[in-house]
């Protein structure tokens, strides 16, 4: 009855929580990483900002983009492969 009922009916629910975790998640990251820390994204962000690299800085912010376009394919692909078994 779980597998076959509840879970199936609350897929999309978890996906959508899953995906708004993910997201806020990474954004807490990043900030928290501008603010207080000595080393990670967010701190390479601010300090090319602030020795005025901007060529360096942007490279960073790309790369930001392209880890929350990948969290955001992997939830995508998770929510395809779900369907798929909902489906069947």
């Amino acid at each position: 009855l779980f597998w076959r009922v509840l879970v199936p009916e609350a897929f999309p629910m978890i996906i959508a929580g899953l995906r708004m975790g993910l997201v806020l998640g990474f954004l807490a990251i990043l900030g928290g990483e501008t603010l207080t820390s000595n080393a990670g994204l967010g701190h390479e962000i601010v300090t090319m900002a602030e020795s005025l690299e901007p060529a360096k800085m942007f490279a960073y912010i790309t790369v930001a983009i392209a880890l929350a376009i990948a969290l955001n394919a992997l939830t995508s692909y998770v929510e395809r492969r779900g369907r798929r078994h909902e489906s069947a």
